[in-house]
């Protein structure tokens, strides 16, 4: 019992696709990567300033805005995933509800980790690590890659606000479809009580509009 809900809380194990199925690290390392490479390249070429400057003018700044809309939005998210209607969507995935909660924490974790790479770049570790006079083809494809994963991370924040307004849609839905189901099986009680089926009784009825 206590292995099983130890594997059921491995979130390392649902990344690396250790437990079996498809890998967690596929939400990420699809074929959309591409795009973010592609992103990624396109900054670098049409950015002028270095890796450092571009760090502490512009993602430094940005840094409390994605976290305080991923941060909020993932609260949101969480709620959600614990109402009843939710629990019903989610129970029909291979995956459960423990793969959409996983979901939502490798988004942060790409957000957290893109901000720490580039902290690393602003305080310029970078720079030190790879100077671009010693370094220049290794400095050109570090940069390239924090470029590419800011692309990700603007990305994985557009996610989690569009998948959270999904799942309030899906909510509102069962939700409904629920409430219709629960009228229909009231306004049919009374009739099963009486021994009468709704097919009779939509017979009697018509037979009595004949009549009339």
């Amino acid at each position: 019992m206590g292995q099983r809900e130890g594997r059921e809380s491995d979130y390392w194990g649902w990344l690396m696709g250790c437990q079996g199925g498809r890998p967690g690290i596929a939400c990420i390392a699809n074929k959309w990567i591409m795009k973010h490479l592609l992103v990624g390249a396109i900054l670098l070429r049409i950015v002028p300033v270095t890796i450092k400057e571009a760090a502490t003018t512009v993602l430094f700044p940005l840094s409390g805005v994605f976290i305080g809309i991923s941060f909020a939005w993932v609260g949101n998210a969480h709620n959600l995933l614990q109402s009843e209607e939710i629990r019903r969507l989610t129970g029909n995935h291979k995956g459960g509800q423990r793969h959409y909660i996983f979901v939502y924490q490798t988004s942060v974790l790409v957000i957290i980790s893109t901000l720490i790479a580039w902290g690393l770049s602003g305080l310029g570790a970078i720079d030190h690590i790879f100077p671009v006079t010693r370094y220049p083809y290794c400095y050109v494809i570090v940069t390239w890659l924090l470029y590419s994963m800011l692309s990700l991370t603007i990305s994985e924040c557009w996610s989690i606000v569009f998948s959270t307004q999904l799942m309030l849609l899906y909510q509102t839905k069962i939700r409904h479809l629920q409430e219709t189901r629960d009228t229909e099986l009231e306004r049919a009680a009374p009739l099963g009580e009486a021994g009468i089926t709704q097919e009779e009784a939509q017979s009697t009825k018509r037979r009595t509009v004949a009549r009339h």
